[in-house]
């Protein structure tokens, strides 16, 4: 398949037609994806942390649950579909691949 170059982050969203989030906290996707028309059309699948996982000594996507029913309004509000798709695992997990993501069944049954 052919690949784009992205200008930006909000660039990147455009081009696709699922989105996977995995920044580290609510005002990080505000600043990155500022303008919420980016997502009509598109599958936003936002990847949080159950618990602490630790990557690279930082913690990724601590997001709290007000600031995800935010993120989903914003995205259904747009026309956009939201997955929220926690994940689960330490370093040495990630470092092995074998992060465990949590994805609800009926995204899963969904066509496309």
């Amino acid at each position: 398949k052919d690949l784009a170059v992205a200008e930006s982050a909000s660039d990147a969203v455009a081009k696709s037609d699922t989105s996977i989030l995995m920044l580290a906290d609510f005002p990080t996707i505000q600043k990155v994806l500022p303008d919420a028309s980016v997502f009509k059309n598109r599958t936003i699948i936002n990847c949080s942390t159950v618990g602490s996982v630790w990557l690279l000594r930082y913690a990724t996507c601590q997001i709290a649950p007000h600031e995800t029913k935010e993120l989903d309004s914003l995205v259904t509000k747009a026309g956009g579909v939201f997955v929220e798709a926690p994940v689960m695992g330490s370093a040495p997990v990630a470092a092995k691949g074998a992060l465990v993501v949590l994805v609800p069944t009926d995204f899963l049954s969904c066509p496309g």
